[in-house]
């Protein structure tokens, strides 16, 4: 079953026909479960209603959980410092490849604080926020969009600027959250996305840039 999520768009080619293709917008969430029910029933699955103790069982996991991750980021940066190296590699093949992909200059560059990507006439940076040496409680990444060429950290201690102030077209606050399925994640505007899929959007803007970046 192939479910789309996003209105106006054409279904990918490597979609078998054999699937059942569900538009979300239209259809919704009940007809989606309705949709996976039958299946399950289609394939001989039997579905069971939880019990309260299921109920009791999942809601005490959740509980600890959520203080197991509390008392991890009170306690040590060490698990923002991780995702935000997971982060960076991941802008660092980003580049490379959204490069390749397109022939334009594509420049990426990062330290403890910031991390930028530029191409294009657009920079994307991540600024590192309310992270210490023994907490990251409170830590987030602020991610702002220019338009414009701003330097990278490295860019930067070479004594490189721009030649003319970036103006900065969008910033959000990206906190770091935790889930038992994929670990350390980001919140980005209320939906929880993995570092790779943080990275996806920031490409998104460079590729809609309108100038070629400054030659540096």
């Amino acid at each position: 079953m192939f479910v789309q999520l996003e209105p106006g768009k054409d279904r990918p080619k490597w979609v078998p026909d054999s699937y059942l293709h569900l538009d979300f917008k239209t259809f919704g969430i009940a007809d989606l479960v309705g949709a996976t029910k039958a299946k399950c029933a289609s394939l001989g699955i039997e579905l069971k209603a939880p019990t309260a103790i299921d109920r009791a069982r999942e809601l005490a996991e959740n509980v600890r959980f959520e203080e197991e991750t509390r008392e991890l980021k009170q306690s040590s940066p060490k698990p923002f410092r991780e995702a935000q190296a997971g982060l960076n590699e991941s802008l660092r093949q980003a580049a490379e490849a959204f490069g390749n992909g397109t022939g334009w200059k594509v420049a990426f560059g990062f330290d403890r604080e910031a991390s930028v990507i530029r191409a294009n006439g657009v920079t994307v940076q991540f600024l590192v926020r309310d992270v210490y040496l023994n907490s990251c409680r409170e830590g987030y990444l602020l991610m702002r969009v220019f338009d414009g060429a701003l330097a990278t950290p490295e860019e930067h201690q070479r004594g490189m600027s721009s030649f003319e102030r970036p103006t900065e077209r969008s910033k959000q606050r990206i906190p770091l959250t935790r889930t038992k399925e994929h670990g350390w994640c980001w919140v980005v505007n209320g939906r929880t996305l993995s570092s790779d899929e943080v990275v996806a959007q920031s490409i998104e803007e460079l590729a809609r840039g309108s100038q070629r970046s400054e030659e540096w």
